[in-house]
């Protein structure tokens, strides 16, 4: 029986002295590599399989990691036995197992390889996401979403490579942006371009690839909640705005247009708040892409994070505003 189980620093990367080294880990050093996180197989079926097929699109590996931890227990007199981690490991095993069967059947000329890893799921693929290429997570369903905060929402900020979350994928009425990239362009995005005209937003240029690579549109979303929900009367003084914000996001977009000349823009400022926004164009997209931005804009992943992976109805990649590995 093969055993996924690795416990070498510069393998696993989660401890404190491996966090300090400069090098890539082995399964790294050639090229960054797609990881996904999994954890129960059921919730993350969809997430190893859309995994598995973007790793053959972009010819990069795939490297599946499993963390795990010990159940706490009180034993506030030491008498009770130390913990068995045989059982743990077999059960990670297992899982991991399914995980690479699941994903060979997608991609089977994918190079994959897998690894257990002691340790808190953030903390194991905080580290992991300074030598990958993107990160991959599943996410429960809608029905299941508990109220806290998402590991998705906790990647979101400390990771340094993009991370898309996969929801389980169920059949939704179409929304306006089938089969094309959605990408959320916020006030951060605008401003800095307006600073600097020649700078392309990490998170546009993200869906702009990923566009790209698959041969389809992009639609770049602006959300725009002058007027409280439900209400559609426009003022002159209203409609003035959303022109002056279309003009605003044509600008942010020129530049990737030039960088990307094949792929076919439909730009679009639309009423109400970003996740409501969001959710309405996500049904039947191919992504959803909206960057990390913290300070004030539109789409802050920083807080959008730990609600969009249970509204959105596709793959949803947040990108960090930091160098990503290449």
């Amino acid at each position: 029986m093969t055993s996924y189980y690795r416990s070498r620093p510069d393998d696993v990367g989660h401890r404190a002295d491996a966090a300090t080294r400069s090098e890539a880990p082995p399964w790294a050093a050639r090229r960054a590599p797609i990881v996904v996180g999994v954890d129960e197989l059921d919730r993350a079926a969809d997430a190893i399989e859309w995994a598995a097929a973007e790793a053959a699109s972009c010819d990069r590996p795939l490297r599946l990691i499993h963390a795990w931890t010990f159940p706490a227990a009180f034993d506030p007199f030491g008498l009770a036995p130390a913990p068995d981690c045989r059982f743990y490991r077999a059960t990670a095993d297992d899982i991991l197992r399914d995980a690479e069967r699941r994903a060979r059947v997608v991609a089977p000329e994918v190079r994959i390889t897998a690894a257990t890893v002691p340790g808190t799921a953030v903390d194991v693929l905080r580290h992991v996401s300074k030598y990958a290429h993107q990160l991959v997570l599943g996410a429960a369903d809608r029905r299941k979403w508990l109220p806290g905060r998402p590991l998705a929402g906790e990647l979101a900020r400390l990771a340094i490579c993009p991370v898309t979350v996969v929801r389980p994928f169920s059949t939704v009425p179409a929304g306006p942006s089938v089969a094309r990239v959605v990408v959320g362009v916020g006030d951060q995005a605008i401003y800095e371009q307006s600073r600097d005209p020649d700078r392309i937003d990490r998170a546009v240029r993200y869906a702009f690839r990923a566009a790209e690579r698959r041969g389809i549109g992009l639609t770049a979303v602006r959300g725009c909640a002058i007027r409280p929900n439900g209400h559609t009367d426009l003022s002159d003084e209203d409609r003035a705005i959303l022109r002056a914000e279309l003009r605003l996001l044509r600008a942010v977009l020129r530049n990737p247009q030039r960088r990307f000349p094949t792929v076919t823009v439909e730009p679009k400022v639309l009423l109400g708040k970003a996740a409501v926004v969001l959710t309405a164009e996500s049904a039947g997209a191919a992504l959803t892409v909206v960057g990390s931005h913290r300070s004030r804009c539109s789409f802050p992943a920083a807080r959008l994070s730990d609600r969009l992976p249970g509204r959105v109805h596709s793959p949803l990649t947040i990108v960090a505003q930091h160098p990503t590995p290449v």
